[in-house]
C-alpha cells in the first residue's frame, strides 16, 4: 500500500518521484527525500500484493492498461503499477493518491534527489 501522507506532490496534484534507489520504506511506500522511488523493472518481491524491485522501489509500468487493482490502484498482469507521466491531470483521489482520466496513477516527471549535507535539516537551520 503506497502511504499518500509519506509523498510529495507537484502543483498539477501529480506524485513527485524518482528513479534513485530509495532511502526510505515506509508501510510499502519506498521514497528519497520525499520523492516516490519506482522502476521500471519488472518486480523481484511482492508486498501487498504490489510488486517491488529487491533494493526497495517500487515496480511501476509507464502506460499501458490495468488488468486488476490492489488497494485502489491499477496493476498489470506481472505485478507493475500502471502509472503515467502525461500531462493528464489526475481525475480522482483514491486513499489521497491521484488517478488520471484514463484510470492510471499520476506521476509527475522524475526528478533527481537533492544532494544533502549536513546543514540541509530544519534542526541545523536554527543554529545558523
Amino acid at each position: 500500500m503506497l502511504i499518500a501522507g509519506l509523498l510529495r506532490f507537484a502543483t498539477t496534484g501529480r506524485i513527485r518521484n524518482t528513479t534513485t534507489a530509495p532511502t526510505d520504506f515506509n508501510g510499502g511506500t519506498p521514497t528519497v527525500q520525499g520523492l516516490l522511488s519506482y522502476s521500471i523493472q519488472p518486480p523481484d518481491v511482492f508486498v501487498n500484493g504490489l510488486g517491488y524491485k529487491t533494493n526497495g522501489a517500487l515496480s511501476v509500468a509507464i502506460g499501458g492498461g490495468a488488468d486488476h487493482y490492489v488497494n485502489g490502484l491499477p496493476v498489470n498482469l506481472i505485478g507493475q503499477v500502471c502509472a503515467t507521466q502525461s500531462l493528464i491531470q489526475p481525475a480522482v483521489w483514491v486513499a489521497g493518491l491521484p488517478i488520471g482520466l484514463d484510470g492510471l496513477l499520476a506521476l509527475a516527471p522524475n526528478e533527481s534527489p537533492v544532494a544533502q549535507n549536513a546543514f540541509s535539516d530544519g534542526f541545523s537551520n536554527g543554529f545558523s
